[in-house]
């Protein structure tokens, strides 16, 4: 499983059943982070719950252009840094 996919899987797991259903990921452009987006719009009220879920991962909401140029608000996760490797420890005699 990618980094990628945990980080969607993590995010998944802390939204409401309906809102995870309507979820959808891409990478972004650059491979930096994830979009996340809706199939649905969002209700007034859920932009709170999402984006406090997605502000634990260090994400923020976004506009990005689409296709016709107009501006698409959707959901931005930096990919997770790698993982520290934990100094060796030493053992004494």
């Amino acid at each position: 499983m990618t980094a990628q996919q945990c980080l969607a899987d993590k995010i998944l797991a802390e939204l409401p059943c309906e809102l995870a259903a309507a979820t959808s990921f891409k990478l972004d452009a650059k491979g930096s982070g994830l979009i996340m987006d809706f199939a649905v719009k969002l209700d007034k009220s859920d932009y709170p719950l999402v984006l406090g879920v997605v502000k634990k991962f260090q994400g923020d909401f976004i506009n990005q252009k689409d296709s016709e140029g107009k501006d698409h608000g959707c959901f931005f996760i930096p990919k997770p840094k790698d993982p520290v490797p934990a100094a060796e420890v030493k053992q004494e005699k």
